[in-house]
């Protein structure tokens, strides 16, 4: 039964009181707790790994996705995003379970995973293996059964006739939120913050958040920065987000663009102008993928849909300018397009050639300064290269014209040679997975990569 409408604002209120005298010793230290350094450098040099919990074992718990913590530790990542965690909604549900992004209260966790101890527990156990956390936060809209419906209608986006109507036509099973009502701002904040203060996540990744005005966001950024380091991701491509709002946003249209490459829609040259008009970008920062949860339900798992090119897409996503995404399962050959409203088990490969593949990647990236996301502006250059199937090129850091790590992508069929640019001390490089002496020639395989840094 939920508590009564008056009654609530009056615990809002001695919330909120007793909060202004605790201000010299915010929550904040306890849910930083085990954490070497704050999210925001975790991702300046890491790899964000998007966990299912619903899919991730075939208990689908917290307790169960826990014994899972030192395999991502040893393959490198460092920020774990978890998708939405609480209760979900039963009217208008989708599918037998229903979907994650159809929130029912927001500050509840959901019965399937585990109870709030079971969560606090597998928070503490990822800072104490040196990972940050985020919470996938859905705040442009909620189930149809949220306890909003009926305690403030007015809440809600409301159509001619003054009906409740869902952001999308075909997302049935949620209600769209209305952002200009102030109360719904500042609630909408508090259960931000709840998360935060009150079991330890480090951040958010904020579900379309093009769909929410950027002004809330701000709000939502000048409330973590009053308690410490947070990072905040937009799932979306608006410039104006990243305007004293989010750190991070969605690669998107780079995406797609690597989809309809590797599909042969599209030649390479579509990346190679992608990149010419975004690798400068010196106030923002892109998350880059080859899968998500979204990709991989409703356009396919990325072995497929990318084909034989799959692997350089990945190596191309680690290593140009932005930050790297990996998704459950992809370390052990996710083959499989998990369902979205049902239960649907990854199945787990202990021999994978792709836990080493990406394993090498996250070391690579954290290992290579150059590629870490504070080195974006001005690090980004093409190499010399005349075969219209390669991608050929370096990154440097600011302070220095001389090339740290050159790459090579061959998207043809065959094997190619090539040759490093003039002018190189080969002496100085070496390939990034072998100590062997360079020469002036070297070859790359047929959809295969070359990766050299300098010794």
């Amino acid at each position: 039964m939920r508590i009564h409408l008056k009654f609530e604002i009056l615990m809002v209120l001695i919330v909120v009181m007793f909060a202004c005298k605790q201000v010299e010793k915010p929550q904040v230290e306890t849910a930083m707790e085990g954490i070497n350094e704050n999210v925001v450098e975790k991702v300046n040099y890491g790899t964000i790994y998007e966990v299912n919990v619903r899919q991730y074992t075939p208990e689908g718990t917290f307790e169960a996705f826990k014994s899972h913590i030192p395999r991502l530790k040893e393959l490198g990542v460092n920020v774990l995003w978890m998708m939405p965690l609480q209760e979900i909604g039963v009217e208008n549900r989708k599918g037998d379970r229903g979907s994650y992004y159809s929130i029912r209260d927001y500050r509840s966790v959901n019965h399937e995973y585990g109870t709030v101890e079971d969560l606090k527990t597998l928070v503490d156990e990822i800072h104490k293996n040196d990972m940050a956390v985020i919470l996938d936060w859905v705040g442009n809209h909620t189930a149809w059964d949220h306890y909003w419906m009926k305690d403030r209608p007015d809440f809600y986006t409301h159509d001619e006739s003054g009906k409740v109507i869902p952001p999308v036509a075909d997302w049935t099973d949620v209600a769209d939120l209305n952002y200009d009502v102030p109360d719904l701002r500042d609630s909408m904040l508090q259960n931000m913050m709840y998360w935060v203060d009150s079991l330890g996540f480090d951040g958010f990744r904020c579900d379309v958040a093009g769909m929410v005005p950027v002004e809330f966001w701000q709000s939502v950024r000048a409330g973590l920065d009053k308690r410490g380091d947070y990072f905040l991701l937009a799932e979306a491509e608006e410039e104006k987000l990243h305007d004293n709002a989010f750190m991070a946003s969605y690669g998107w249209h780079f995406h797609f663009i690597m989809n309809e490459v590797a599909q042969g829609k599209k030649g390479l040259d579509e990346i190679r102008k992608y990149l010419d008009d975004h690798v400068t970008e010196t106030n923002f920062n892109r998350m880059h993928f080859t899968s998500n949860h979204d990709e991989n339900t409703w356009k396919g798992n990325a072995i497929d849909r990318m084909g034989k090119d799959y692997e350089n897409m990945a190596v191309l996503s680690f290593t140009i300018p932005g930050i790297p995404l990996i998704y459950s399962g992809q370390e052990t050959g996710l083959h499989k397009d998990l369902m979205f409203f049902d239960k649907d088990t990854i199945e787990w490969k202990n021999d994978s050639p792709f836990f080493p593949f990406f394993k090498n990647l996250v070391s690579l990236r954290k290992n290579q300064k150059v590629l870490w996301t504070d080195n974006i502006p001005n690090s980004f250059s093409w190499l010399e290269n005349e075969n219209p199937d390669v991608l050929a090129f370096g990154r440097h850091l600011q302070s220095n014209d001389e090339n740290d790590i050159m790459v090579y992508l061959n998207y043809g069929d065959e094997k190619i040679e090539l040759g490093f640019p003039k002018n190189v001390d080969m002496s100085k490089w070496k390939s990034w997975d072998s100590e062997d002496v360079l020469a002036e020639k070297f070859s790359v395989d047929g959809n295969g990569y070359k990766i050299f840094i300098k010794r």
